[in-house]
C-alpha cells in the first residue's frame, strides 16, 4: 500500500474498553507512513485488533446498540455518541421490537 484516499481513523478493536480513554482512537491520518506508525504504537499497547475506516464528514456522533438478554427481552439503546456517550449519559433504552414512532421518540 502506498497511498491513502482521504483521511482515515484507526480504532482499537480490543475487548470491552472505552477506546478514547485508552488512546485507542486516532483520527485524520493522511499518509500510509503516519497510519503505520500509529498502528505499531497502538498494537504494542492494546493488541493487534485494529479497524481502519475512512473519516466520515463532520456531523453528530450517535451511539446505537442492542442488548440481547435483559429480564424483559432484547433492548435497543440510542443516544449521544463518541466521547460524549459517558460524559453526557444521554442514552435511552426501549424493548425490541420498536416502530417508527418509538424510534423517533428515542431521538
Amino acid at each position: 500500500m502506498t497511498k491513502i484516499s482521504g483521511p482515515v481513523a484507526l480504532k482499537t478493536a480490543a475487548g470491552h474498553i472505552h477506546k478514547s480513554e485508552v488512546g485507542g482512537v486516532v483520527l485524520s491520518l493522511e499518509s500510509v507512513e503516519e497510519a503505520l506508525e500509529v498502528y505499531a504504537e497502538m498494537t504494542a499497547r492494546l493488541g493487534p485488533e485494529v479497524t481502519v475506516a475512512t473519516m466520515a464528514p463532520d456531523g453528530v456522533e450517535v451511539a446505537f446498540g442492542a442488548i440481547a438478554e435483559t429480564p424483559f427481552g432484547p433492548a435497543i439503546m440510542f443516544g449521544a455518541g463518541g466521547a460524549l456517550v459517558e460524559v453526557l449519559d444521554d442514552v435511552t433504552f426501549e424493548l425490541a421490537p420498536i416502530d417508527h414512532t418509538i424510534a423517533r421518540d428515542m431521538l
